[in-house]
């Protein structure tokens, strides 16, 4: 790992998740990580974007837990099967951030804009966009999800020694009846453990943030306990 700015605690300010709390969080920036260097961030609770760590200190919350999904016992609900069964036809492939085209890089970042206009409400740039996910690091695994040929969404992962951490997933709003933020986890699981690897990291889970409510309903999962410093398995 090269380390270019040292661990830093930010400024207390509001919390990015409208609670009447102060948010702070501590962070440095760093590139060159080995997947068992970045797999021990992971597993104390950081997370990334490019060149920047970061992990959430606030002085009176610890809402926001890190949450991992055990591959090797996935149990998929009814409604989970049906999403598989709606994307029967769906492709999926992966690539390298270095072996991705001018033409690849183009076609995510469409998607990027345009997911996060009618998500978010949020404008974006090219530059931002490169900066924000491929700046720096260690080479970014991406998965592509390809409908009647056009391609319908993408997710941003990074490689650990056991498993994947996801950093972003967005798709085309045309493709939203498929369900593809589901599936894609459901997909990207079965992925972990066709390489013989074990959790898949979906960040952190607030259960009061309805953005996030999608990520405890894959069974069995772990919770991160900041107190305690290690992973609980859940009933």
């Amino acid at each position: 790992m090269i380390l270019i700015k040292n661990e830093k605690l930010s400024e207390l300010s509001s919390c990015p998740y409208s609670f009447d709390e102060s948010f702070r969080q501590k962070y440095f920036f760093a590139f060159g990580l080995t997947k068992e260097e970045m797999g021990d961030f992971i597993r104390s609770g950081w997370r990334r974007f490019g060149l920047f760590f970061f992990m959430p200190v606030c002085p009176n919350c610890s809402r926001c837990t890190p949450i991992r999904i055990d591959a090797d016992n996935l149990t998929l609900t009814k409604n989970q099967r049906k999403i598989v069964k709606k994307n029967l036809d769906t492709i999926f492939e992966t690539k390298y951030f270095s072996s991705c085209s001018k033409e690849d890089i183009d076609k995510l970042f469409e998607i990027y804009r345009e997911h996060n206009l009618f998500r978010f409400q949020k404008k974006s740039t090219k530059s931002n966009f490169l900066d924000t996910f491929f700046k720096g690091n260690q080479d970014l695994l991406i998965t592509f999800y390809i409908i009647e040929g056009d391609l319908a969404a993408f997710g941003f992962l990074d490689e650990l020694d056991d498993g994947l951490s996801s950093i972003y997933f967005c798709y085309k709003k045309q493709y939203i009846e498929y369900s593809l933020g589901f599936y894609s986890i459901i997909r990207e699981l079965e992925y972990i453990k066709s390489k013989n690897l074990k959790y898949y990291y979906l960040g952190y889970f607030i259960e009061d943030n309805h953005f996030m409510s999608y990520k405890n309903r894959f069974k069995p999962y772990q919770l991160y306990n900041w107190k305690e410093k290690n992973w609980e398995s859940t009933s």
